[in-house]
């Protein structure tokens, strides 16, 4: 039998943060976006500011904040590729690791004519490492 050794909570205790940008902005603009209010039409959330609020409630000190997205080659879409293009320059420049990933494009047939839908691909996957790495790490 090996004996057990008995756990000690650390006296401080620290929290790492990993943002699925697309995912969390679709969420928040689900549960708070009431079809008028025009605030959420992007997503405007500080993941910095996000992530020490929910540490420091729960006794958490914060360290790192990663954040991913894919997003628009300007050239497919100019507002929304220059959009962030200066987000993810700014988050970089408050501290924040930022992963992206250029978006996809696929057509689909709805019944009223072809639309383009974006897709964003490997950013779970990317997270998925990321967390992985981090934690063996510690």
């Amino acid at each position: 039998m090996t004996e057990q050794i008995p756990t000690v909570a650390p006296e401080k205790k620290y929290s790492m943060a990993f943002f699925d940008a697309q995912n969390l902005y679709q969420h928040a603009k689900e549960a708070f976006y009431d079809g008028i209010d025009k605030r959420y039409t992007h997503p405007s959330f500080d993941p910095k500011k996000l992530h020490t609020a929910v540490a420091e409630s729960h006794g958490y000190t914060p360290t790192l904040t990663r954040f991913y997205s894919g997003i628009p080659h300007i050239s497919d879409n100019e507002m929304w590729g220059g959009y962030w293009n200066n987000r993810v320059l700014a988050l970089k420049r408050s501290g924040v690791n930022v992963t992206t990933r250029k978006l996809r494009y696929h057509k689909e047939d709805v019944g009223t004519g072809i639309i383009t839908i974006p897709q964003e691909k490997g950013v779970d996957i990317r997270i998925a490492l990321d967390l992985m790495k981090c934690t063996m790490r510690k």
